[in-house]
C-alpha cells in the first residue's frame, strides 16, 4: 500500500464523514412544534410540517394549543434533552398566519407573518411549512436565525404602560372587512375518452369544468359543471346501405364529496347527470333505393358517477385524473329502415366507462 493511496483514503474519509452524519443521524434532536388553530386546519398544517421537515431527517414532536402568547416565545424554559429548536405556528388569528422559531439555546428568535385570506388556508400552510423547513435547515448547517432574544422580547412582549391620569380615549370603530364570496371556484381543462359503441369504439374530446366549493368552514362537499366537445363520429359500414355522422356536445352537472383530503392530495366521488346534444347526419353509401332523412338534432340523457384524484403540483396548478361510468337509461340507437326492418348503424353501450386527465387551479380543494 503506497503512501499516496493512504493519504487519498484519509482525505476522502474527512470529506465524507460530515455528510454521512448530516444525512442519516443516529439520534436526531427533536423539533418541538406547537400549533394553534381550528382542529381540521391544524391537522393539515401538521401534515405539511411532517412532510417537509421529514426530508431533513429531523424528529418532529407536535402539540396543540388554543392560542399562542408571544410572551411564551421569549420566555426560556429548561428542557432535557435540549431540542434542536422550538416552533410555534399560529393559524388561529383571522387573516394572518404567524411562525415563531427559537433556536435550541433559546438565544435567537425568528418571527414571520404570512397573509391568510379566507379560503386560502392551504396556500398559507404551505408557505409556513417552507419557511420552517428553510430555517431548520439553516440551524442544522450551524447558521444563526432571526434576532437576539432581548430584542425579540422588546418587540413581542413590551413592558406594560404606566396608566395615565387623563381620561381614556373612546374606542376606535372596528374596521369594516369585505364580505368574501359564498363559493370558491376551480377552473379545469381535461381530455376525456369514453368506450362508446361497437361501431365507434371511443368517443373523445376536450372538457372544460368548473367546480364550486362553499366557504363555510372546510366543507367536504361541492358542486361541478362540465362541458365536453366530442370529435365527430363517422360510421360508414360497407355492409350497410347508409352511414351516419354524429356531432356531439355533452354538458354535465352534479355534486361531489371528498372521501380523503390530505395536505396536497384529494380523492372525491362525483355524482351527476346531463345530456348528449347530438346532430345526426345520415350518409348515403348505396345511392340507389336509399332515401335519406335530413340532418336533425336530438338529446340523449346520461347519468354519471365517478371518482376523481387530484394532486397539487404548485400553489397555482394541480393535476387530476377521473374514472367515471355513464349510463344511458333510454338505450339509444341510431338505425336505418330497410324493407320494414330496423338495422342499427350505431348502437351505443348502455353503460360506458370513461377516463379523463387534466389540470386545474387548486383553489377549490379544501
Amino acid at each position: 500500500m503506497t503512501p499516496r493511496f493512504v493519504i487519498a483514503c484519509a482525505l476522502f474519509a474527512l470529506w465524507a464523514a460530515p455528510r454521512v452524519a448530516r444525512a442519516d443521524p443516529v439520534d436526531p434532536t427533536p423539533l418541538l412544534v406547537v400549533i394553534a388553530g381550528e382542529a381540521r386546519s391544524a391537522s393539515r398544517l401538521e401534515g405539511v410540517v411532517n412532510e417537509l421537515i421529514g426530508r431533513l431527517h429531523v424528529r418532529v414532536q407536535v402539540s396543540r394549543a388554543e392560542r399562542i402568547e408571544p410572551r411564551e416565545v421569549v420566555t426560556p424554559r429548561a428542557a432535557l434533552p435540549v431540542p434542536l429548536a422550538r416552533a410555534w405556528l399560529d393559524i388561529a388569528t383571522p387573516g394572518t398566519a404567524t411562525l415563531y422559531l427559537a433556536d435550541g439555546p433559546w438565544e435567537r428568535i425568528l418571527v414571520r407573518h404570512v397573509p391568510r385570506p379566507p379560503g386560502e388556508d392551504e396556500v398559507a400552510n404551505d408557505a409556513l411549512g417552507h419557511i420552517l423547513e428553510a430555517a431548520v435547515e439553516a440551524l442544522l448547517d450551524g447558521a444563526h436565525i432571526g434576532m437576539d432574544r432581548e430584542k425579540a422580547e422588546r418587540t413581542l412582549a413590551p413592558p406594560a404602560e404606566v396608566p395615565s391620569s387623563s381620561p381614556p380615549s373612546p374606542p376606535a370603530a372596528p374596521p369594516t372587512l369585505p364580505v368574501p364570496p359564498l363559493f370558491h371556484s376551480q377552473l379545469g381543462v381535461a381530455y376525456e375518452g369514453q368506450l362508446y359503441a361497437p361501431q365507434a369504439l371511443v368517443a373523445h374530446g376536450p372538457v372544460v369544468s368548473l367546480r364550486l366549493v362553499p366557504r363555510v368552514g372546510a366543507a367536504p362537499w361541492g358542486g361541478w359543471l362540465a362541458v365536453q366537445y366530442r370529435v365527430p363520429i363517422v360510421v360508414d359500414d360497407a355492409a350497410q346501405p347508409a352511414g351516419v355522422r354524429l356531432d356531439m356536445v355533452s354538458p354535465r352537472a352534479g355534486g361531489s364529496f371528498d372521501l380523503l383530503a390530505q395536505a396536497r392530495s384529494t380523492l372525491r366521488v362525483d355524482l351527476g347527470a346531463g345530456a348528449d346534444l347530438v346532430r345526426v347526419e345520415p350518409r348515403a353509401l348505396a345511392p340507389a333505393g336509399v332515401s335519406l332523412q335530413p340532418a336533425y338534432f336530438t338529446a340523449v340523457v346520461a347519468l354519471r358517477t365517478g371518482v376523481v384524484y387530484e394532486r397539487e403540483l404548485s400553489p397555482d396548478l394541480s393535476f387530476f385524473a377521473s374514472l367515471a361510468l355513464e349510463v344511458d337509461p333510454t338505450r339509444t340507437r341510431f338505425v336505418i329502415d330497410e324493407a320494414g326492418t330496423s338495422q342499427a348503424v350505431v348502437a351505443p353501450w348502455p353503460v360506458r366507462p370513461s377516463l379523463a386527465l387534466g389540470i386545474a387551479s387548486p383553489g377549490a380543494r379544501p
